[in-house]
């Protein structure tokens, strides 16, 4: 578990958070606050936790209109980091799969033609083909001193760039952009995060 900052592997399959199992207490909060609310994702099947995609256990879909989750602060660090998660059925122009709330923050989203990228700071992402159906694993890194970001999809890399070698992490939203716009419709289990 070394430099792991927050495991949320949706396993409790009930409940207005998303419980934290790294140790560092960033439980992720369902829609805007602690009480049952129209923007809460609904609890669903997903994947075993480190099982290579196998069904079973928890996850959060979320219905496209206005649900997210809110994870804890800070998340991640000003530093050398890596973000993963399993996804499915997500797809559309303009959606957010996760996103922090200022522009520095890594993001996976798609333009207005559907591609998604995977962006650190406001420069040109690395483009994800997620697909929509199946599950599909994303990890994407970010190494501060090179300003290198790399991602990957299944294991696979798929694209490297360089980015701003300065960034500063606060909110990671998932499935919205800072939870007002950019709704995400689809699925999403085992969201992890690392510092280097």
């Amino acid at each position: 578990n070394k430099g792991l900052v927050g495991y949320w592997d949706m396993e409790q399959m009930g409940g207005q958070n998303a419980s934290d199992k790294s140790g560092n207490s960033n439980n992720g909060t369902l829609g805007a606050s602690a009480s049952v609310g129209s923007d809460d994702p609904k609890w669903a099947k997903g994947v075993q936790p480190f099982s290579g995609g196998k069904a079973g256990g928890g996850a959060l879909q979320f219905d496209g209109v206005n649900d997210y989750v809110r994870m804890g602060t800070p998340i991640l660090s000003t530093n050398s980091y890596s973000i993963g998660m399993w996804i499915k059925g997500i797809s559309g122009a303009n959606v957010m799969i996760f996103e922090g709330n200022i522009l520095s923050d890594p993001s996976l989203e798609s333009d207005g033609a559907g591609n998604f990228r995977f962006y650190v700071g406001n420069t040109a992402g690395i483009v994800i083909g997620l697909g929509s159906s199946n599950w599909r694993y994303f990890v994407g890194t970010f190494d501060k001193s090179s300003g290198l970001r790399t991602a990957y999809l299944n294991g696979i890399l798929v694209g490297t760039s360089t980015s701003v070698t300065s960034n500063t992490i606060s909110t990671l939203f998932i499935a919205s952009r800072s939870g007002c716009s950019g709704f995400a419709n689809g699925i999403i289990d085992d969201v992890l995060t690392r510092r280097a």
